[in-house]
C-alpha cells in the first residue's frame, strides 16, 4: 500500500548499487504486462527469486493493442528490482512467459528526453503514413468501385472470372484429341433449336472450326448402354424452385415420371399450416415473407454484393414459401 514513488531500497543502499558497474549489486527490469496476469506474475516472481526480486505495477489509464490476440487489453507498467546477478536471465525468461513487453529504460534525465522526443517523432510519422495510406487505399477503391464513365472495373472483372470459371469447368468435361475437342452432354429438347443457331452463328464467323450432332436415338438399347438413362430436368423458376428442391430431397423423379413438385406448392404449406395452426405465428410468419417480396430487389442486390447472411439467405430464399405457409397457418388457427 506504499506510494508508487517510494524507493523499492533505501537511499544508502541505491547509492552503493550506482557507484559502478563492477560494484552493482542489483539490476533492474521494466515493462509493460495484462493488468489480469499481475497476481500470478508477482507470485511466480517471488518463487523464482526465492524473495531477492521486488515488483510493483502502474496500471495504464488507456487499454492497449495487444499484438499476439489482436484485442485491446488492459496493461500496466512494472518495475523489477532483483538483488544479485544471477537473476537477470531467468526474470527475462519468466516476462516472456507472461507475455510481458521489456522496455530499455535510460539511466539519466537528458537520455529520458531524447528517447522521449524519439517516440514522438515515431508516432508522428506512423500517423503520418497511416493517413496517406487510408487516403491511397480510399482512391484505388473508388476507382475499382467507378471509373468515372458509368461501369464499375471490380464488376467486369468479377463477371469476366465468372465466365472463365465456367469455360474451364466446361473444358474439364471434355474429350480431347490430336486436333478436336469434343463435348457429350445432356439439353431439353426445348433448346435444341436455340443451340443450333448459337452454333450456326459462330460457324459463319469461322467456318469449319464447330459442328453439332443431334441425331440420337435416346430410347435405343445400344445408346443406353454407351450414355446410360437421360438425366430428369425440371424447369422452375422462383416460386417453384423452393418446393422441387423440398421434393428432390427425398427422391429426384425419373425420366418422363409425374413430378410432385407442382402439387407440393399448395399441399406442403396446407399441410404446415395445420400442424402449425395459429394465427399470432402464422401472421407474424406471413407478414415477415411478405416483407421479403415488397423489399426483394433490395435484398437481391444485397445477396448479390454478398452482404447477406448465411441465416438471412436460407430466409430470403424461402421467402415464396413461408408466405403460403404463413397464410395456411394463419387460416387453420
Amino acid at each position: 500500500n506504499t506510494d508508487i514513488k517510494s524507493p523499492l531500497l533505501d537511499a544508502d543502499i541505491e547509492l552503493q548499487g550506482m557507484q559502478s558497474d563492477d560494484q552493482k549489486f542489483y539490476t533492474y527490469i521494466c515493462g509493460v504486462i495484462p493488468v489480469a496476469q499481475q497476481i500470478f506474475f508477482t507470485r511466480m516472481l517471488y518463487r523464482l527469486s526465492r524473495g531477492n526480486a521486488f515488483v510493483r505495477y502502474l496500471n495504464i489509464e488507456d487499454e492497449l493493442l495487444d499484438p499476439e490476440s489482436g484485442e485491446y487489453v488492459d496493461k500496466s507498467v512494472f518495475y523489477i528490482v532483483s538483488i544479485g546477478r544471477g537473476l537477470s536471465s531467468k526474470l527475462a525468461k519468466l516476462c516472456d512467459f507472461f507475455q510481458a513487453a521489456i522496455y530499455t529504460v535510460p539511466n539519466r534525465a537528458d537520455e529520458y528526453d531524447n528517447r522521449i522526443r524519439e517516440i514522438e517523432s515515431g508516432v508522428r510519422e506512423r500517423k503520418t503514413v497511416m493517413e496517406s495510406s487510408r487516403v491511397s487505399v480510399r482512391k484505388i477503391l473508388r476507382s475499382v468501385a467507378d471509373d468515372g464513365r458509368g461501369s464499375s472495373p471490380m464488376a467486369n472483372w468479377r463477371k469476366t472470372l465468372s465466365k472463365e470459371k465456367i469455360l474451364c469447368e466446361t473444358l474439364m468435361k471434355t474429350r480431347r484429341y490430336l486436333t478436336m475437342i469434343r463435348m457429350d452432354g445432356w439439353v431439353p429438347a426445348t433448346d435444341v433449336k436455340q443451340i443450333k443457331t448459337c452454333v450456326q452463328d459462330f460457324d459463319s464467323e469461322q467456318p469449319g472450326s464447330i459442328a453439332i450432332d443431334d441425331i440420337f436415338d435416346i430410347e435405343s438399347a445400344e445408346f443406353k448402354k454407351n450414355h446410360g438413362e437421360p438425366p430428369t430436368y425440371f424447369k422452375t423458376n422462383e416460386f417453384t424452385g423452393i418446393y422441387q428442391g423440398i421434393v428432390n430431397t427425398y427422391g429426384v423423379p425419373k425420366y418422363k415420371e409425374v413430378n410432385p413438385g407442382l402439387f407440393t406448392c399448395v399441399t406442403f404449406p396446407f399441410i404446415f399450416g395445420v400442424m402449425y395452426g395459429d394465427i399470432g405465428h402464422g401472421g407474424a410468419l406471413f407478414l415477415a415473407a411478405l416483407y421479403f417480396l415488397y423489399y426483394e430487389n433490395h435484398f437481391l442486390e444485397q445477396q448479390r454484393r454478398g452482404e447477406m447472411g448465411e441465416l438471412m439467405k436460407y430466409a430470403f430464399g424461402a421467402r415464396y414459401a413461408l408466405i403460403l405457409m404463413g397464410f395456411f397457418g394463419f387460416y387453420c388457427g
